[in-house]
C-alpha cells in the first residue's frame, strides 16, 4: 500500500489533513481518502460547516470520483 498526505499550512481552514491511500487490487488500484479538517471561527465556523462547507467538501470528492471513473473505467 502506498500513500501521501497533503496538509494545509496556510489557508482558509483551521486544519486540513488529507491522506490519499492506494492499494493494488486485482484488475487495478483502489484509492481511498481520509480527510480531517477543522473550520476557523469557533461556533460560527461550526455553524457554517453544518450549513454549507461540509457539502462543498463532499461535492469536491464526488466530482473527483466521477472524473476518475471516466478516466479509469472499471473492467468487467
Amino acid at each position: 500500500q502506498a500513500f501521501f498526505i497533503d496538509e494545509q499550512r496556510i489557508g482558509p481552514y483551521a486544519m486540513w489533513h488529507h491522506e490519499h491511500h492506494f492499494e493494488a487490487i486485482e484488475g487495478g488500484v483502489r484509492m481511498r481518502d481520509i480527510l480531517h479538517y477543522k473550520v476557523p471561527f469557533g461556533p460560527l465556523g461550526t455553524f457554517m460547516n453544518w450549513l454549507f462547507i461540509r457539502k462543498k467538501v463532499r461535492d469536491i470528492f464526488k466530482f473527483r470520483s466521477g472524473e476518475l471513473s471516466q478516466i479509469f473505467p472499471k473492467n468487467g
